[in-house]
């Protein structure tokens, strides 16, 4: 899905980067060699689910391409029944010039928000934004985990180019942005719940649904007029108002995260703000430049 932004091009990958799959047998009817070259790794063992033998072969794939699942579908049939535990959805964004990616995930940050999960504020670790911890107190993975990184090359399949199962260190980077799901209950809530459900997942709907962009009014003084507060004040006093917003919500690291600043908003406050598409927000960021906020 390419872009053309004035003079700068973008490409968007959609996929899947991690996969887990459990069979309810040990042997299924397709060889290993008529899958491994739709996806960058494959990983099969045989055993059976912890507190659920039902389940009998575990299949890891990481970065599988659309004929990964249209080769497998076609293997198992209806006999074979399949169990999907964990997914990681992702969407990739590939930019021409490598000077643009930081500014896209600045601009990122400043406008994603996930508004149906009571989640904790956005943390940093290595250079990896998570909206979610990525587990609880026991170690558990956690059931959500919607996360953004622009530090490394885009691995997903794409159409025209082949599975690249060796990505040198100086490919470009992407930014990259997925949602960790965990369990087959919550995966099933999110649409998918065979193999069908893979080969045919609507990602443009996902994230427009699950992490919206949502736009800042365009100045200081009309954010103020939205904030908490006496109705009736100078523009003054709004602007002092919208300047400790923006800086209750930006981090040690300079970014501004919207999703932190709704966080501690009142409730309506999102509501209220103006919504984007993912184009409307990649013209945005690119027009924009940078988070400021004239008065």
């Amino acid at each position: 899905m390419p872009f053309i932004i004035g003079a700068r091009a973008f490409r968007i990958v959609y996929g899947f980067d991690r996969i887990t799959l459990w069979f309810d047998r040990a042997d299924i009817p397709i060889v290993r060699k008529l899958l491994r070259p739709h996806c960058r790794v494959l990983k099969l063992k045989v055993r059976q689910m912890l507190k659920n033998p039902l389940w009998k072969l575990k299949m890891r794939v990481f970065q599988p391409s659309q004929e990964f699942f249209r080769v497998l579908q076609q293997a198992l049939g209806a006999s074979v029944r399949v169990l999907v535990t964990y997914v990681e959805i992702t969407r990739d964004i590939l930019a021409r010039n490598q000077s643009d990616i930081p500014l896209l995930l600045a601009e990122f940050l400043a406008a994603a928000t996930v508004p149906r999960l009571h989640l904790p504020s956005v943390q940093r670790s290595h250079d990896i934004y998570y909206y979610n911890y990525r587990s609880d107190e026991h170690g558990k993975r956690r059931t959500h985990v919607p996360l953004v990184y622009a530090d490394m090359p885009s691995k997903l399949a794409r159409k025209g180019v082949p599975v690249r199962r060796n990505i040198p260190d100086t490919a470009p980077r992407c930014l990259h942005n997925e949602w960790r799901c965990s369990g087959s209950a919550a995966i099933g809530v999110l649409g998918i719940a065979s193999i069908a459900d893979l080969l045919g997942f609507d990602f443009v709907a996902f994230f427009a649904r699950h992490m919206p962009f949502r736009k800042l009014p365009a100045s200081r003084t009309a954010l103020g007029q939205m904030l908490p507060g006496k109705r009736e004040v100078n523009p003054d006093t709004c602007r002092k108002r919208a300047r400790a917003f923006v800086a209750n919500a930006t981090r040690d690291d300079g970014h501004f995260v919207l999703h932190n600043a709704v966080r501690a908003a009142p409730s309506k406050f999102a509501s209220r703000l103006e919504s984007m598409t993912l184009e409307e927000w990649l013209s945005n960021a690119i027009e924009k430049g940078s988070n400021s906020m004239p008065d």
